[in-house]
């Protein structure tokens, strides 16, 4: 990757990142490692909450990483970081979504900074 223009991979970890045994491969690890020693930066993004993601990276040892949870909602700085950046969806838009889903008996769930609801 010598005089790469490629400043930034972002990748997303489920059927991507992951591999069939839902772990970050010894491969995948290596060529982070790589690729970060050529100063190229690396963002982690999914739709799971960023502790789920963070927990991930620092089992394969990856702590140079940004971390984009909630489909980007709440980005980190690195696995288990300073947020840098949030964007939820205000209480009283949330509670109109439920009424309507509940009104409708719709099954749903619900992704918060650190958890998850589920209706029945």
């Amino acid at each position: 990757m010598e005089n790469s223009q490629i400043r930034l991979i972002a990748i997303d970890m489920d059927g991507t990142l992951l591999n069939e045994d839902c772990q970050i491969s010894e491969e995948n690890v290596r060529a982070m490692r790589e690729a970060a020693e050529e100063g190229i930066h690396f963002a982690i993004i999914s739709g799971r909450i960023p502790e789920d993601i963070s927990y991930f990276l620092s089992d394969a040892g990856l702590e140079k990483c940004f971390v984009a949870g909630l489909n980007g909602c709440c980005c980190l700085d690195r696995p288990h970081g300073e947020t840098i950046f949030t964007h939820y969806m205000e209480d009283a838009a949330v509670e109109k979504c439920i009424s309507i889903l509940e009104a409708d008996q719709v099954t749903y769930s619900a992704f918060g900074r650190s958890h998850i609801a589920i209706s029945r």
